[in-house]
């Protein structure tokens, strides 16, 4: 076994270690299996490859068990909050989301306590990254691991103002900026839908569109993951085609994808989300897919390290790198399925460079929104593959918007036309396939962990059925 094919296998075993453990596996279950494996080790002891991998994968596992409860209580101890209790407490705001009837503040605590909580404010006034705020309200536990204990509508003072990092929170000003552009030019549900689908932005959804949206299932096109940042990414990959070389675009690309991180804020997410869209890029200049697999591989080895609970309760994360891989892999198998190939003079707006794009994303995600969203409609695959062919297009208006916005009224005004027809025909779609919704039959059995299991298994087959020979992704040699 090669060392890269090392890596990706006990890279695979750790995760799976992390998974189990971040999914309730009981702990005896790891002696168990130790014990099973140190059993097969003395009755195998003379085939030593064999023997070795077998107590290899268990170890694995193991350390992959004991990381993540590491994780966990090192951050647990860490912390100094003060629970189930009524007590006066103040942090500065590292994040503010503003939602329908409440606002939800992500908000690390000052001395002497230690630690993060997230707070559920009254709608007014308005707070804003960087505010040390003072409060007095009772703190609980979170039930979900991957969220911070919660104070819900505490008594609130604001004591400073600008307390946070000077950088982060003039991005912040910045991205508000930006999407202040739309509630200018649109009208409140396109301006919504164009401000999710380009910068992530989820705070001006009423009701009835998020409603809506769950339905059609399409809801996860405002959240903002690797999906939105590598139909980006293509989109220029395939506008500047014929303007430059290959080495040139390569740059300029990571340069566009760097921008928009600054841009959007910034956050956690973003970047990894900016991290797969770069992956997407490299996958396609180093040669061939498992090349770039090993590369996913160590991508997700080293944000889990970082933090453990993102494998098994971080949608975006899922979503991220589920679709990467469903770009870099499903896609040329339904290429070949399909046999389509790209003609020459296409640009990124051609529908079936798009379209097979779409469609391999969105095979590689079906089950994380099944189990997600608790509801997928039968209609979903058409509302999903209307819609999401004209994601590049939308973030495309969307950016050329808010630039010509900047210079000129009137230049704003006229790009808003075209981005209010294309949010139009998006919202449409929405509002009809909320309409036409076909529960998936099957219930709770299809949201399983088996039925997932064969799901990837089929993909899988069918990805190694329709691989070529011949690499799939040129190596960059100019």
């Amino acid at each position: 076994m090669a060392i890269r094919q090392k890596v990706l296998f006990w890279g695979l075993i750790f995760l799976l270690g992390i998974f189990g453990a971040s999914s309730g596996w009981s702990f005896y279950w790891v002696f168990l299996l130790a014990g099973v494996g140190a059993l097969i080790f003395w009755r195998f002891r003379k085939e030593k490859k064999g023997a070795l991998l077998v107590v290899g994968t268990l170890v694995g596992l193991g350390l992959g068990f004991f990381y993540y409860s590491f994780y966990i209580n090192f951050t647990e101890r860490n912390q100094n909050i003060v629970l189930d209790r009524k007590i006066n407490f103040a942090g500065v705001v590292t994040k503010t989301e503003m939602r329908d009837t409440y606002q939800k503040l992500i908000l690390e605590l000052t001395p002497p306590d230690r630690g993060t909580v997230m707070v559920l404010a009254k709608p007014a006034p308005n707070f804003e990254y960087g505010d040390l705020l003072r409060m007095e309200g009772e703190i609980r536990a979170s039930q979900f691991v991957n969220q911070p204990p919660t104070v819900a509508f505490p008594k609130i003072e604001v004591e400073a103002k600008d307390q946070g990092f000077w950088l982060k929170a003039e991005l912040y000003k910045f991205k508000n900026h930006l999407t202040a552009q739309f509630k200018k030019y649109l009208n409140a549900d396109q301006a919504a839908l164009v401000s999710g689908i380009t910068f992530g932005e989820r705070a001006e959804f009423n009701k009835d569109l998020k409603n809506d949206m769950a339905r059609s299932g399409v809801t996860h096109i405002v959240a903002l993951s690797g999906y939105n940042i590598a139909v980006l990414v293509l989109a220029i990959e395939r506008s500047l085609k014929k303007l430059m070389a290959r080495r040139k675009r390569f740059y300029l690309t990571l340069a566009i994808i760097f921008l928009f991180v600054l841009m959007v804020g910034g956050e956690a997410s973003v970047v990894r989300a900016a991290i797969m869209g770069a992956l997407i890029l490299l996958a396609q200049h180093i040669g061939r897919p498992h090349d770039a697999l090993h590369i996913i591989m160590l991508t997700a080895l080293g944000m889990v390290l970082v933090n453990p609970t993102l494998l098994a309760y971080d949608i975006g994360f899922q979503l991220s790198f589920l679709s990467l891989l469903g770009i870099i892999f499903l896609e040329p198998a339904l290429r070949r399925i399909f046999k389509v190939e790209t003609k020459k003079g296409e640009s990124f707006l051609a529908w079936r460079e798009n379209g097979l794009t779409t469609m391999a994303a969105q095979l590689a995600v079906i089950p994380v929104l099944i189990h997600s969203f608790n509801q997928f409609s039968l209609t979903a695959v058409v509302s999903n593959a209307l819609i999401l062919v004209t994601v590049p297009l939308a973030m495309f208006l969307g950016f050329l918007l808010v630039t010509l916005s900047s210079i000129s009224f009137f230049l704003g005004f006229l790009a808003a036309k075209l981005v209010s027809i294309l949010a139009f025909y998006q919202i449409s779609i929405i509002k009809i396939f909320s309409v036409i919704y076909i529960p998936l039959p099957g219930g709770q059995f299809l949201n399983s962990g088996i039925v997932f299991v064969v799901y990837y298994a089929l993909l899988i087959w069918l990805v190694l059925l329709k691989q070529e020979k011949v690499p799939t992704f040129k190596k960059i040699n100019r």
